[in-house]
C-alpha cells in the first residue's frame, strides 16, 4: 500500500509573514521598514556634533589669541606703543576680554592725551557693557575728560549716574567729591555741601571723606548760612562740647542729605 501524500504547505501561506507579537519584535520591524530615515537622522547628528566641536575649539583658539595679543599689549611700557597694540584688537572678536580691552585703551589714551580715542572707547564700555565691572570706571574716566574739557555739566552727569547705577563700586563710592568740587566751582554752594556730607556718610574714614570734611569746615566759615541746619551745641551747662551724631566723624553726619537732580 502506498505511503499517503502529506498535505503541502502552500506557496501563498509562505509569503505571509508572523505578527510580531511582543514590543521588541515590533520596533525591530519598524527600524526595518524605516531604516533609511534612521540612518539619514543619525548622518544628520554626527554632522551636527562635528560642527559643534569645531565651534568650540574654534573659540578656544580665538580667545587664546585675543588673550596672547592683549597680554603683549599691556606688557609694553611705552605708552603709544602699547595704544597701538590694544588699538589693533577687535572689540568685536574679543568676546569676554572686549570690555577691559576698550577700558584699558580708554585709559592709555587718556594718558597720551589722545582725548578723541579715550571718548570713543570709553563711551562704548559705559553704553554696551553696563553690565560689567569696568562700566563704572569707564564713567569715571568719561567725567575726567569731560572736566579736562570744561564740560562741567557732563561730568556732573557720570558722576551722578555712577552713583546711581553702581553704588557699591568703589569709584562711585569716591564720585561724591568730585561732585561737590564741580558744584563750588559753578557756584552752587549749597549743592556742594551736600555732596560734602553725603561722601563722608557714604565712605566714613576714608581720604575723600577726610577732604569732604576739610571743604564742610571751609564752607561753614565763608558761607555760615548753609549750615544753619546744625544744632548748636548748648554750653551753658556742660564743661565739655558734644556732638550732634555720636558718630566720630562729624556732626555733620546725622544731617539726612538727598543727592541733587542735576539740571
Amino acid at each position: 500500500m502506498a505511503r499517503p501524500r502529506k498535505k503541502g504547505v502552500s506557496q501563498s501561506s509562505l509569503l505571509i509573514p508572523e505578527e510580531p507579537k511582543t514590543e521588541w519584535q515590533k520596533l525591530l520591524v519598524h527600524l526595518r521598514a524605516n531604516i533609511k530615515y534612521y540612518g539619514a537622522a543619525l548622518v544628520f547628528i554626527l554632522i551636527c556634533a562635528a560642527v559643534a566641536a569645531l565651534i568650540q575649539i574654534n573659540s578656544v583658539v580665538k580667545d587664546q589669541h585675543v588673550m596672547t595679543a592683549y597680554a603683549a599689549a599691556m606688557q609694553e611700557e611705552e605708552l603709544p606703543l602699547r595704544l597701538e597694540k590694544l588699538d589693533d584688537i577687535d572689540p568685536d572678536h574679543a568676546g569676554r576680554w572686549a570690555a577691559e580691552i576698550l577700558y584699558m585703551k580708554g585709559e592709555t589714551a587718556l594718558e597720551t592725551n589722545n582725548w578723541d580715542l579715550a571718548g570713543t572707547a570709553l563711551e562704548m564700555v559705559y553704553t554696551e557693557y553696563k553690565g560689567n565691572e569696568f562700566a563704572a570706571q569707564a564713567a569715571d574716566g568719561l567725567a575726567f575728560l569731560a572736566l579736562e574739557q570744561n564740560r562741567m555739566d557732563d561730568a556732573l552727569t557720570y558722576y551722578q549716574d555712577m552713583v546711581s547705577q553702581w553704588p557699591d563700586d568703589f569709584t562711585a563710592r569716591r564720585a561724591y567729591f568730585k561732585m561737590g568740587e564741580i558744584l563750588e566751582k559753578m557756584d552752587r554752594t549749597e549743592e556742594a555741601v551736600a555732596m560734602y556730607r553725603k561722601q563722608t556718610a557714604v565712605f566714613p574714614e576714608s581720604s575723600v571723606a577726610q577732604k569732604s570734611e576739610a571743604a564742610l569746615e571751609r564752607l561753614r566759615t565763608s558761607h555760615p548760612d548753609f549750615f544753619a541746619d546744625e544744632e548748636i551745641p548748648d554750653t551753658a551747662d556742660a564743661g565739655e562740647v558734644s556732638l550732634v551724631s555720636d558718630s566720630p566723624q562729624t556732626a555733620v553726619l546725622s544731617v539726612e542729605t538727598e543727592l541733587p537732580e542735576v539740571q
